[in-house]
């Protein structure tokens, strides 16, 4: 079914993509969350931004070795 209560979802018009998620993220702290993008590309360089401002992510996709995406999902 399509109603689950526990998720929401946000979209924003995109103005400085990079710099309203990091405020957006920041301001979720404690949270969980899934960020979609449309490319595997862009999963690994949006994961590893996250990273570079201390925030715990990991890119998970397709591509990724089962293990490695077992790991994330833990």
């Amino acid at each position: 079914s399509f109603d689950r209560p526990n998720i929401r979802y946000m979209l924003m018009e995109k103005f400085k993509p990079l710099d309203q998620l990091m405020r957006y993220v920041q301001e979720q702290c404690g949270k969980s969350g899934i960020i979609y993008c449309n490319s595997r590309a862009k999963v690994e360089d949006t994961a590893a931004r996250l990273q570079s401002k201390g925030i715990s992510a990991a890119a998970y996709h397709a591509g990724l070795e089962n293990n490695v995406r077992a790991d994330v999902q833990e």
